[in-house]
């Protein structure tokens, strides 16, 4: 939604870019940089359908949300869920260097772990300090800056990175399902047995069978509850292992792709792709980019 920042002043400087200005790529709404040296308005407002990510990078920003008032601190990342109020803290952006993504997760990275990580999010998500973070936003808005004609890829490459990197660290420390939307004992019980043998060429139908139910009715459940069948799940979950295995430069894809049970080096890096938008090597490639800067 358009927000009515008040009259522009010189100590103020704010930079947007949004959706249909030929710039950004499908599933990216906004990428913005703000950085005051004085207050300014940010009245309350909602951005239907997306997450915005806000992440500060000097300062604190009070902001008010569903009512209470939080504080992030310079290093912090925050997530607004689709349609909740927010705003400044009394109305007012106080002092500070931030940027802002507004973004639909399941557009860039669909049917992937990260998405579904996304749409579990409690209400006011914080993510504690990490440089790398600091580092994808800055690199995004210098790309959606750019005049460089892959741009595009680039910006939607960048996005699709820091969502994944959000993902592993909200997966990292346990996000409650949304109260009225927990998985059945059942569905737990199969989806800890996926994780706890990520690894391992386990047949299928073991994993299933710590459902405790008949074949045919874990699977029609697995299926009702999460969106996924158990095998697409799965293989979400592989692939997520995998972005960390890359990092390991002693690692080459072949022997990521058989440390995680995949038949050939060929499949792995079709299923890589589809979740992912890009080849094994070309995630690595962007990583090593990513080191260099950092």
């Amino acid at each position: 939604m358009n927000i009515n920042y008040g009259k522009p002043h010189p100590g103020i400087r704010r930079r947007y870019f949004e959706s249909g200005s030929a710039v950004l790529p499908d599933g990216v709404q906004l990428v913005g940089r703000y950085e005051s040296r004085q207050a300014s308005p940010l009245p309350r407002h909602r951005h239907p359908g997306v997450f915005e990510i806000k992440y500060v990078s000097q300062g604190t920003l009070r902001y008010r949300l569903n009512g209470g008032d939080i504080e992030i601190h310079a290093g912090e990342l925050h997530i607004c869920r689709p349609g909740e109020p927010h705003g400044g803290a009394n109305n007012r952006m106080p002092p500070c260097l931030c940027y802002w993504l507004e973004v639909m997760p399941e557009r860039l990275l669909p049917d992937s772990e990260t998405a579904r990580i996304f749409a579990s999010l409690p209400s006011g998500k914080l993510v504690p300090p990490d440089r790398r973070l600091a580092m994808y936003f800055e690199r995004l808005f210098d790309e959606c800056a750019s005049q460089r004609p892959d741009r595009l890829n680039c910006i939607a490459g960048w996005v699709r990175l820091l969502l994944v990197d959000i993902g592993r660290e909200c997966r990292a420390r346990p996000v409650a399902v949304p109260a009225g939307q927990p998985y059945s004992e059942p569905v737990r019980a199969v989806i800890a047995a996926m994780r706890q043998h990520v690894a391992d060429a386990e047949p299928l139908e073991q994993l299933l069978a710590a459902g405790r139910l008949s074949p045919s009715a874990i699977f029609e459940r697995f299926r009702q509850e999460t969106g996924h069948t158990p095998n697409e799940f799965r293989l979400q979950l592989k692939i997520e292992r995998s972005l960390e295995l890359l990092r390991d430069p002693s690692l080459s894809i072949t022997a990521v792709a058989f440390r995680l049970g995949f038949s050939s080096s060929q499949y792995f890096a079709t299923v890589f792709r589809k979740i992912t938008g890009y080849s094994p090597r070309r995630w690595r490639d962007r990583l090593a980019t990513l080191e260099r800067l950092t």
